[in-house]
Formats: C-alpha cells, structure tokens, sequence
C-alpha cells in the first residue's frame, strides 16, 4: 500500500503545483461551462431545423414547446414561443379571442389546418347569419374548433335544409350554439338527415314534434336509424300502442339518447319491480349508482 500510494503521488501534482498554475485552473473552468452550454442547448436542435420555413409546421411546434418544458424552460414562456411560431390561422384566433395558453393548446390540437381568410369566412358568416355576437363566437371556437374545416357552402346548404323543416331562425340559431357540429357534415342531408326524419314520419311524429325534436335533441339527426329503430322497438315492449310511445317521445326526446342495453335493462328491472314504465322513464336518465340505489 505504501508502495502504490508513493507511486500515485509521483503521479499527481502536488498542491503546491496547483496553486503556482492559476491559469491551467482557468482554462478547465472554462471548459467545464463550455461543455455544460452545449449539453444544455442540445434540445435547440430541432427547433433549429423547423425553423427556417419561417413558422413550424403543423402540430410540431407542440414537441418544441415540450423540450423547451424538459430543458427547464417554464410552461408558459415555452407555449408563448411555439404559438409565436404557429400556423397563420391559429395565430389569428389567438389575437382574435384573446385565448390563454390552455385554450390555444386545445384549439391547436383539434382545429383543421386553414387559411386566415376562410376562418374570417365562417366568422363573418356565424355573425351575420347566426347573429352570434364575439363572446358567443369565442366559446363556440373553443368548443368546436373543427368547424373551420367544413365549406361554408355545406354550411349555408344544411342551414336552408333545416329552415325547410319548420325551425324558425331562433331555433336554427340555438341548435348551431348547441351542436354546430351537426351541420358541418358535408352531404349530410341525403346520407344522415333525411333518413331520421323519414323514420321519425314513419313512427308517426307530425311535423311540428318533428321540430320539437330536432330542436330538443339535434344530435338525432346524426343517429342510425336502425339504433333509433331498436330504442322504440323496446319501449313498445312495455309501453302501448306505438302512438303512446311516440308522445313520450316528444315530451322527453333526450330518451332517444340513452343507450339500447340501458333501456332494455332497466324496463326489465322496472317491470320485475313492479313499477310503472310510463310513470318512471325518468330513470333512464339516472347514472347507474343513483339508479340501484334506488330499484336494485
């Protein structure tokens, strides 16, 4: 041991050394910050190569914002720069609607990619149309931010289709507040719409509670007929004749909502309970917990 620890001494510079080479010291120092820069601007690379274009392209500027996160910039400052960098008609909305962070981040997420001339289109067409002031437009693009992706043709067609049905400008004007999404559909009214009023005539809803429907629950529109046929189908089970069952309908449409097994389920229990089914299709509405607590 005293031999291995003589060697390695010789080997060493001695303190004494050390302290005559003040510069040797500065050199490492500086290399050591040198090193650890590099190591910490790794994570610039690819925001580097994206950048060149002159804004990132769609979608990458969300792994940006998440390295710069990893490399200890904070959240905020992070989204700033990548929104800085984003798409033309993100950046638009963002000034627009003064979004914070988090409202971009999900509008980026799920908007299609357009030009800045065709969201001022559908705008313009949501506010002189729809009579949507700017706060109501702004929660409409925050809840459906896809609805820059449809034209504003398929628009202005599905909106005449419904005023043909019988819905007044209020209720066209409520339903689209509600459910824009269900006319943005490109050729939805020979693949989805008629088809759903078609049946609805069938089962024998007059006109005007084909409106109060419609009205009350827009998303039937977008419904399979077969589904909407089976729902009744049940409820005809237990409930007589069809014409009782179609007046319910009209009553409480969100029924048409609730799921086929749930209503089969739950008449079934209803029934063996010993309940009234026309005295309590309220329940289907009711969340499992609430409902076995209850009948079960």
């Amino acid at each position: 041991l005293k031999m291995a620890g003589s060697q390695t001494g010789s080997m060493l510079p001695g303190r004494a050394s050390c302290e005559r080479s003040p510069p040797r010291l500065l050199l490492c120092a500086v290399g050591v910050a040198v090193a650890m820069a590099v190591a910490e601007v790794t994570w610039l690379l690819p925001l580097g190569r994206l950048l060149p274009a002159g804004r990132l392209g769609p979608g990458a500027w969300k792994g940006v914002g998440r390295s710069l996160n990893k490399a200890g910039v904070g959240r905020r400052a992070a989204r700033k720069l990548s929104f800085s960098q984003a798409h033309p008609d993100l950046k638009y909305l963002i000034e627009r609607f003064n979004m914070t962070d988090e409202e971009a981040l999900i509008t980026s997420d799920l908007r299609s990619l357009v030009s800045v001339a065709k969201v001022k289109l559908i705008l313009d067409w949501l506010v002189d149309t729809i009579c949507l002031d700017e706060q109501q437009l702004r929660i409409l693009v925050l809840k459906w931010p896809r609805i820059f992706g449809t034209s504003i043709e398929t628009y202005k067609v599905n909106v005449d289709w419904l005023s043909k049905q019988g819905l007044s400008e209020e209720q066209i004007r409520s339903l689209i507040k509600r459910r824009i999404d269900i006319v943005r559909i490109e050729k939805g009214i020979r693949n989805r719409y008629e088809p759903v009023v078609a049946w609805l005539s069938r089962k024998g809803f007059a006109k005007a509670d084909q409106v109060k429907v419609m009205t009350a629950l827009p998303e039937i529109l977008n419904y399979k007929v077969d589904t909407l046929e089976e729902k009744v189908a049940i409820l005809s089970k237990y409930i007589r004749p069809l014409s009782e069952v179609v007046k319910i309908l009209v009553r409480d449409p969100r029924l048409l909502r609730v799921h086929v097994s749930r209503i089969q389920d739950r008449c079934s229990i209803l029934i063996r309970r010993g309940w009234d089914i026309k005295m309590k299709l309220g329940t289907m509405h009711f969340a499992d917990a609430q409902f076995a607590a209850r009948f079960e």
